[in-house]
């Protein structure tokens, strides 16, 4: 069980804490200790988790889990964000989805997935 050279080559350069877990045919990409952007949420700092699916990099990353509850700046909950167990333990899926067709096979990884988590994430919502 392993990562692409590339994604573990990005996870080292960015100096993500993060471990590899295997669940149901898929891989568990767990990153500890990821921040959230500042100012947005509380809890500032979670871990983040990424259900690796079979057969990727050719097909898309969906949705993305965090441990801890989150709420916004504002004191209310995110939207789309409903409690799911993973592994036996409780993880708060966010209902967040790549847009169709513009994964590129052989071109992006989670370099481009966590781009598009800060992204969605940067929106407070």
């Amino acid at each position: 069980m392993a990562l692409p050279e590339q994604d573990e080559a990005y996870l080292q350069e960015k100096q993500y804490h993060w471990e590899l877990t295997a669940s149901a045919g898929e891989q568990l990409l767990i990153l500890h200790g990821y921040e959230l952007p500042a100012g947005k949420y509380t809890p500032a700092i979670v871990d983040l988790l990424i259900r690796i699916p079979a057969g990727y990099p050719t097909h898309t990353p969906d949705m993305f889990f965090i441990a801890q509850v989150v709420q916004r700046a504002d004191g209310a909950a995110p939207m789309a964000v409903t409690g799911t167990t993973i592994n036996g333990a409780t993880w708060h899926q966010w209902s967040r989805h790549y847009p169709p067709g513009l994964w590129r096979s052989g071109i992006d990884g989670l370099e481009t997935y966590l781009r598009a988590i800060r992204t969605e994430l940067e929106k407070g919502k």
